[in-house]
């Protein structure tokens, strides 16, 4: 298990670093739950996908879509992918810069959401509580449906 330090330096890293940059690095089940927590107060969109999975390729311009949409403070999107081998995502990403972070399944970040088919997405509130869990390769018109009534509350 990796050093809490080690993971908060990484977090204000990427914070610091900001939109457009394609910085990827390994998250764990308990990693994530913090990553989670640090945006309670914002409407997080948790996305997993691979870069051997043409569905969730498809997808990715509509989530890069939905970041410039939104003003980064008031909505997150992170990205988690299910690449087994790393090299694999960032070859992808050298190639293919996400305007969020992105990470990879370092053991347990799936499992622990019960994910077992990808594209994935989950939307979270601003309280943390899963609004949506989206299957599939989703449209920007059903993300909005999902995000704009959360930013409407107060």
């Amino acid at each position: 298990m990796r050093h809490p330090a080690c993971f908060l330096c990484w977090f204000v890293l990427l914070t610091l670093v900001g939109v457009g940059t394609a910085l990827s690095t390994e998250l764990t089940a308990q990693e994530s739950r913090h990553l989670l927590a640090s945006h309670r107060g914002k409407v997080v969109v948790l996305n997993f996908w691979a870069s051997w999975c043409g569905p969730c390729i498809k997808e990715l311009p509509t989530l890069a879509r939905l970041r410039a949409a939104y003003p980064a403070g008031r909505v997150e999107i992170i990205s988690i992918s299910l690449d087994y081998d790393p090299d694999d995502m960032t070859r992808f990403l050298a190639h293919h810069p996400l305007p969020y972070p992105a990470f990879r399944d370092a053991g347990g970040v799936a499992e622990s959401f019960g994910v077992t088919q990808i594209p994935r997405t989950f939307i979270f509130d601003q309280s943390g509580r899963i609004r949506a869990d989206l299957i599939g390769d989703t449209t920007y018109a059903i993300f909005r449906q999902h995000i704009d009534p959360l930013l409407a509350v107060p």
